[in-house]
């Protein structure tokens, strides 16, 4: 698996035209508990296959505080939905790469009752 690391604030100033795609993806989310929390996250974990496939994603406040993880459920998450291929995106991130299934672990029992709605 592969890691990237995405800080909106400046990927905003980098790739307009994407976050442009990814607001019209997050606006037409169903889930509004997990609207609320995207519109919380400033960061960005991003697992994704050799073939540029996104997996899971975990997003975290601007205090680096985890606050959601995709998918579950019915959600299948903000990046995950935003591109089908992140292979040329340039955000490897050795400290996801360390941390994100550790950390995807600790938190998935606070997630995984969503699992079944």
């Amino acid at each position: 698996m592969n890691y990237i690391e995405i800080n909106l604030e400046e990927w905003r100033d980098d790739n307009p035209s994407f976050l442009e795609k990814i607001m019209r993806k997050l606006v037409s989310l169903d889930n509004s508990a997990f609207d609320l929390l995207v519109s919380e996250t400033k960061y960005w974990w991003l697992e994704y296959d050799d073939e540029g496939v996104p997996k899971r994603e975990i997003g975290f406040n601007e205090d680096w505080e985890p606050i959601v993880l995709a998918p579950v459920g019915e959600t299948k998450g903000f990046l995950i939905e935003c591109a089908d291929n992140w292979l040329d995106y340039k955000g490897h991130s050795d400290v996801a790469n360390e941390n994100f299934d550790t950390l995807w672990q600790k938190l998935w029992p606070n997630f995984e009752h969503l699992e079944n709605k």
